[in-house]
C-alpha cells in the first residue's frame, strides 16, 4: 500500500484547509506544488475525517440536548407534583399538558439523533460549510 504524499507535507493542514473550503484542484495545485491527481486522491482522506468530525459534533450535540430535555422534564414533573400537593387544579392540568409536550419532543429528538444522518454542502459565494443532519442546518 502506498503512502499518501500530502499527508507528509509540512504544509498538510494549508491544503486541507484550501480543500474543505472547496477551492478548485488546479488552484490548490499550482499554489502549493503538488499535483492534481495526488491532491483528488488525498481529497478523499479530507473528506472521510471531516465527516467523522462532524458526526462527533452532531452525537454530542444530541447528547447535550437529550441532557437539557431531561432536565426540563424532571422540573415540570416537580411542578407538577408541588401543584397536585397544594392543591392547585389549573397549575397541574397546565404542569401535565406540558409533561405530555415534553415527552413528545423527547421522542422525535430520539428518533431524529438515534442514527445521525449527515450531508454536507457548500454554500455559493461563501467559505462556510453547511451540515444538515435530519431537517437541521447547521453553519461552520
Amino acid at each position: 500500500m502506498t503512502r499518501c504524499r500530502i499527508c507528509g507535507l509540512e504544509k498538510r493542514a494549508e491544503i486541507d484547509a484550501a480543500l474543505i473550503l472547496g477551492r478548485p484542484l488546479r488552484v490548490i495545485s499550482k499554489e502549493f506544488g503538488v499535483r492534481r491527481s495526488t491532491l483528488h486522491r488525498h481529497s478523499r482522506h479530507v473528506r472521510g475525517q471531516a465527516e467523522k468530525a462532524i458526526q462527533r459534533v452532531t452525537l454530542e450535540y444530541s447528547k447535550h440536548l437529550r441532557q437539557s430535555m431531561a432536565q426540563v422534564q424532571k422540573a415540570t414533573l416537580e411542578i407538577l407534583e408541588s401543584a397536585k400537593r397544594g392543591g392547585d387544579r389549573e397549575l397541574a392540568l397546565r404542569a401535565a399538558e406540558q409533561a405530555r409536550q415534553n415527552t413528545e419532543c423527547m421522542r422525535k429528538l430520539l428518533s431524529r439523533t438515534a442514527e445521525p444522518k449527515v450531508n454536507q454542502k457548500r454554500n455559493p459565494g461563501t467559505p462556510e460549510l453547511v451540515v444538515e443532519y435530519e431537517g437541521a442546518a447547521h453553519v461552520a
